[in-house]
């Protein structure tokens, strides 16, 4: 199903096996880990061989304590051994789970985490075979951010994510402050993409709004690729034909571009702005302000690779709204988000301006960006740095918007309040609507707001990965030193 949908020419080339290909216990003489004899009756190695023939690669699962999270065999202990096992099968990627700690490993589980780097870059090595890919799942536990980026490949910021939007915007939290320490091979992981998935699960009496609609599940592939994060599709692709937009979205070659860009650094959250009265996540009716006095939204920056000789950067407007539904009344049916050069830092240019997810170009700018965004939606520009007219003074107060800018209209926003309904279309803003603009970002009456190569996928207990630079060199140290 992933080579028909075409998702190996994107990227996805690591197939991932999750836990439960273990057979119950080690062979009794070697100590070694078995593979379910009913699930993988032909064996690891012959499988790793038949996706190599195919330009795919193969990961694998283990868990760092005793026993994984489902009772197979854990790793502890059994380090060395394990590491020359998959490194033998041919294995490139070890996803290291965190289940059945032992006391040591539950006040400091850092010292067996670097066992088993050390470890598989060592097999490697004297074996000459690829190093694998280590990705550390401790769930975000005694902060793997500042103790991982020299043992591992990427590293788990959070607890589980299922395919609830309060859940995504809690996940986004947690791992916007870590920019400094994600960089080229050593990722920061928010977890699973709950695109197209269908949980239930999580459906505890009283929850509102579980699974995540077409726009939710658009945004949550467009956050986690400018976080450039592993982009793990838990959809079944092999029976997934209700949810061809499912497919669609992750099959993005722009967005994902942005996630695999060669600099490998993580999105910055630029500004995070409230409105109306909250108490704690939630937005109620302000009775100054009437029902639609609610927003959340925010701005984030992300810098790219500079393509011929032009510098790059990437710009999310997201609209956070209600944490629970995109319907909420509460809020209004789209949100102006504008965000000034001047605020991104990129002051005193002009810059080309294209909308990834929609894959439209829209003109030139020179003072910022803005565009009507639904509740839950993102707009993703991305920006390239353009040549300043002559008479350009750069110490002119700038405007928000020149005469090609990137909005949303109205009438398209109200297409949306369908989800069935594709995106709306790119608007572009008349010199005479400026006023408008301003009127809106200065806080005016809200009518006048209305006026305006290396991926993850997971199948049901298999997961593919490819992820380009996933490696960092104070990793590749720690094995030329070794």
């Amino acid at each position: 199903a992933l080579m028909e949908r075409g998702l190996d020419q994107l990227g996805y080339r690591f197939i991932n096996i999750d836990d439960c290909w273990q057979a119950p216990t080690r062979d009794p003489v070697t100590h070694r880990l078995r593979p379910d004899p009913e699930r993988f009756p032909s064996g690891i190695p012959h499988l790793a061989q038949w996706l190599d023939d195919r330009n795919l690669s193969l990961g694998i699962y283990s868990d760092v304590g005793t026993k994984t999270c489902k009772g197979r065999p854990g790793s502890y202990g059994y380090f060395q051994i394990d590491a020359q096992t998959f490194v033998d099968w041919g294995i490139k990627y070890l996803k290291l789970d965190t289940c059945h700690l032992t006391m040591s490993e539950r006040f400091n589980p850092q010292p067996e985490y670097a066992k088993m780097s050390h470890e598989l870059l060592k097999a490697a090595k004297e074996k000459d075979r690829p190093k694998v890919l280590y990705s550390i799942c401790n769930w975000g536990k005694h902060s793997p951010w500042e103790w991982a980026p020299s043992i591992a490949n990427s590293w788990r910021t959070t607890m589980d994510l299922y395919p609830s939007w309060h859940r995504v915007v809690a996940v986004l939290d947690d791992t916007s402050g870590l920019a400094e320490y994600a960089g080229l091979g050593a990722r920061n992981d928010p977890d699973m993409l709950a695109v197209g998935i269908d949980g239930t699960f999580f459906n505890w009496k009283g929850e509102i709004y579980t699974n995540l609609t077409r726009r939710e599940s658009e945004t949550h592939f467009a956050l986690w690729s400018l976080l450039g994060a592993p982009l793990v599709i838990g959809m079944d692709l092999t029976n997934n034909t209700s949810k061809q937009w499912a497919v669609d979205i992750v099959s993005n070659p722009e967005i994902i571009a942005i996630n695999q860009d060669s600099l490998g650094y993580q999105a910055e959250r630029i500004i995070s702005k409230q409105s109306g009265f909250w108490v704690g996540p939630v937005c109620t009716t302000h009775f100054l302000r009437g029902a639609d006095g609610c927003s959340h939204y925010e701005i984030w920056k992300k810098t790219l690779e500079v393509k011929d000789n032009k510098k790059r950067w990437a710009v999310g407007l997201f609209n956070r709204a209600d944490p629970y539904s995109q319907e909420a009344a509460q809020f209004s049916e789209s949100e102006l988000i504008a965000a000034s050069f001047s605020t991104l830092g990129l002051e005193g240019k002009s810059y080309s301006v294209r909308d990834v997810l929609r894959r439209t170009d829209n003109g030139t700018a020179t003072g910022g960006v803005a565009a009507y965004v639904p509740p839950h939606g993102v707009v993703v520009l991305m920006l390239e740095e353009q040549e300043i007219d002559d008479d350009y003074n750069s110490n002119e107060p700038h405007n928000y918007y020149d005469e090609f800018e990137t909005v949303w209209s109205k009438d398209e926003m109200k297409e949306q309040s369908n989800n069935k309904v594709k995106s709306p279309r790119p608007h572009v803003i008349a010199p005479q609507n400026f006023e408008v603009v301003r009127m809106a970002r200065e806080g005016k009456p809200r009518s006048h707001r209305a006026a305006l190569q290396n991926i993850m996928y997971l199948l049901v207990g298999v997961t593919a990965v490819a992820l380009i630079g996933y490696r960092r060199k104070s990793r590749l140290d720690s094995l030329q030193n070794s």
